[in-house]
């Protein structure tokens, strides 16, 4: 995989990247899939807190904090 990142979130960083590669495969082209890759090989490398997340709070963590932003 990439270089400095953490072997405890590698499946995770795999799995968030084929899911990146397929939505920019079809309205985009390699080039912003390319940019995605290298995005988020840098915020795994800077912050892997991300990926180390349970399931649950990666599905709802956002939307609570959307929620709560917005006063609900």
């Amino acid at each position: 995989m990439w270089t400095g990142i953490a072997d405890d979130i590698a499946p995770r960083v795999q799995e968030v990247l084929g899911q990146v590669d397929q939505c920019c495969d079809t309205p985009f082209d390699a080039e912003y899939r390319s940019a995605c890759g290298r995005l988020q090989g840098r915020a795994a490398f800077r912050d892997p807190r991300a990926f180390r997340r349970k399931s649950e709070d990666r599905n709802s963590g956002g939307l609570d904090r959307m929620e709560h932003q917005q006063g609900q």
